[in-house]
């Protein structure tokens, strides 16, 4: 009986955890709290539609979310269940600043009576807290009515003046623009395609100058892409980015440039499909799609480490980099002899360094190996980031003169000087490099010494100890009669 007051607590803590979650989910998802109708008439771009212009207020109204409608009225917040798939295309006019935005609404024009909205809920199956640009999994999200206050009206218009509208759209259907085929013109960096379909794969949210091919092509033309598949002609569903403008300097009525940033591929798509339309960005007129076909059709990825960590990383490689580089000559200039004779005569600091760095020099092929293998291994690491962030040539430049400049003349000059301090102040680094570095240095160094004997270091006679006692006396005489030259 002990125990279920446990459990009772346990059950307790479990349902208050699952409230907060789901309130915490609720703070973050999109709210409808007014919607006013701007305009209501029939589409000039294509009569079997009306097109509604509309103004909503709210929280959390992110640029380009996903708005789905349904005939069924309900309460604010209850699930819509139905309707939903029906191809109502809902698209941004003005830019949402998360409390207001301005959509458009394009329908079919035997729909009548009350539309009712819907937005997309985190279910708790999906990871991230904020609901994505463009929904597209709707298993990972629920979608939920906006009450009946947030509806449109549908009226009937007179089938004359949908006559009109359909005589003027079959009169412009001589210039109508059709895109049949794209090619990447500048990428920004080596041009991946896959190997069946030759659709390329590009980098999101770069800019890249792509050349389209077409008939009617105008120079007042905007271009942009959607994830959802359509047949060519009709209303482009959901377009995830502005547009872009045609290259007035390049155009022809059958072929221009334009530079695009090609957006990130939404949740649970694969592919993203070209559509035009006429006039500027804010033109509202609808993007038409341009179809399925192989050669209209662009993947984009993203990068899988994002750009601030990928310049840490390169600092972080130039930085061991030159550590590497200034360690190997600053040690190995130091022989066993050189460092014992400090540890002897030399001053408190040297006595302290020479004692530190003994353990590691005597091992001198072990320490040369590993080594140049972590500097081998940063600069490669680095010249891979850096191609990663710029074209092949530009990497390769700026690579060769970041390591020979930071990498091997700068830290030679200085640790050809203070080799020493600098060895015994990295000595943690140096031990660690060589434990890491021990599957392959080790047996390297191994073969070092059997093949080229164990390092003795410098050995002297009497005829060239007496020689350095010279040269080090006439050493220090130069420098005392010039320190007494100059300060008197």
């Amino acid at each position: 009986m002990a125990e279920v007051p446990y459990h009772l607590a346990q059950l307790f803590f479990i349902l208050l955890l699952r409230h907060s979650a789901r309130a915490e989910s609720s703070d973050l998802a999109p709210e409808f709290s007014s919607l006013k109708v701007v305009s209501v008439e029939p589409s000039i771009h294509n009569a079997d539609y009306i097109r509604v212009l509309f103004d909503v207020e709210g929280r959390n109204i992110n640029n380009g979310i996903r708005i789905k409608a349904t005939k069924t009225p309900s309460e604010r917040n209850t699930l819509c269940t139905d309707y939903l798939d029906v191809p109502y295309n809902i698209s941004e006019v003005w830019p949402s600043d998360f409390l207001s935005a301005r959509y458009k609404l394009l329908v079919p024009n035997n729909v009548l009576g009350k539309l009712y909205l819907c937005l997309p809920h985190n279910n708790g199956f999906s990871k991230g807290k904020n609901i994505p640009s463009s929904v597209l999994n709707s298993a990972m999200y629920d979608w939920h009515h906006q009450g009946t206050d947030i509806s449109i009206e549908l009226p009937q218009f007179e089938k004359g003046q949908n006559h009109r509208n359909r005589r003027n759209e079959n009169a412009s259907n001589t210039n109508t623009i059709e895109v049949l085929g794209l090619r990447v013109e500048i990428p920004y960096k080596e041009l991946a395609t896959d190997e069946e379909t030759h659709v390329p794969s590009l980098q999101a949210n770069v800019e890249e100058v792509i050349r389209i091919f077409g008939i009617n092509l105008q120079e007042d033309m905007v271009i942009s892409f959607t994830p959802e598949e359509a047949p060519r002609g009709s209303v482009c569903q959901l377009p995830v980015s502005k547009g872009s403008q045609i290259d007035k300097t390049h155009f022809t009525p059958t072929t221009a440039l334009v530079t695009v940033k090609v957006p990130p591929l939404p949740e649970g798509a694969n592919k993203l499909y070209l559509c035009v339309k006429k006039g500027d960005f804010h033109s509202e007129a609808s993007f038409i799609h341009q179809g399925t076909d192989p050669g209209l059709q662009i993947v984009s990825y993203e990068q899988l480490i994002p750009l601030w960590l990928q310049i840490l990383i390169i600092i972080t490689c130039l930085a061991f980099s030159s550590l590497f580089s200034g360690l190997n000559l600053g040690l190995m200039s130091m022989d066993m002899t050189e460092l014992k004779i400090l540890c002897n005569t030399g001053s408190v600091r040297e006595k302290k360094f020479a004692k530190t760095i003994i353990p590691v020099r005597r091992h001198g092929n072990y320490l040369l190996c590993s080594i140049l293998l972590a500097n081998v291994f940063v600069n490669n690491i680095f010249t891979i980031f850096l191609d990663d962030l710029t074209s092949g040539t530009v990497a390769v430049i700026c690579s060769t003169l970041a390591i020979v400049t930071f990498g091997e003349i700068s830290p030679q000059a200085i640790c050809s000087r203070f080799g020493l301090a600098i060895g015994a102040r990295t000595i943690y680094i140096t031990k660690f490099v060589m434990v890491l570095t021990f599957p392959l240095s080790y047996p390297v160094s191994k073969f070092l010494d059997w093949l080229l004997g164990e390092e003795i270091g410098n050995y002297y006679n009497r005829e060239r100890l007496n020689e350095l006692v010279k040269v080090s006396f006439f050493s220090t005489m130069f420098i005392d009669s010039i320190a007494e030259k100059t300060f008197g």
